[in-house]
């Protein structure tokens, strides 16, 4: 999973569980090596608000491409940009039998 910030920085989550953390200065970010590795709810937590800090809908509309709805798959993103935007992600699906 990985998320671009609006100056194009790659926000990975398997970067991040492997204790490496975002340090953004002014316009600029990168990686600083700050923990150990974790993949626990609360490290997960942390990396999504860094996310949410830094990304939004104009980026992720940079980011994504379109699929229609009748081939939605968990994990697609709708969204609604420009800002202020929406976005919901499709986490589980049910099927009719």
């Amino acid at each position: 999973m990985q998320f671009k910030f609006v100056n194009a920085f790659v926000a990975d989550y398997a970067t991040w569980m492997e204790g490496n953390r975002i340090v953004v200065e002014g316009n600029h970010a990168y990686w600083v090596q700050q923990a150990e590795y974790s993949n626990d709810f609360r490290s997960f937590r942390n990396y999504f608000d860094m996310v949410f800090a830094y990304a939004n809908t104009v980026s992720l509309e940079r980011q994504l491409k379109c699929v229609d709805v009748k081939d939605m798959q968990i994990g697609d993103v709708f969204m609604e940009a420009p800002l202020p935007g929406h976005c919901v992600i499709v986490v589980d699906m049910a099927e009719e039998d």
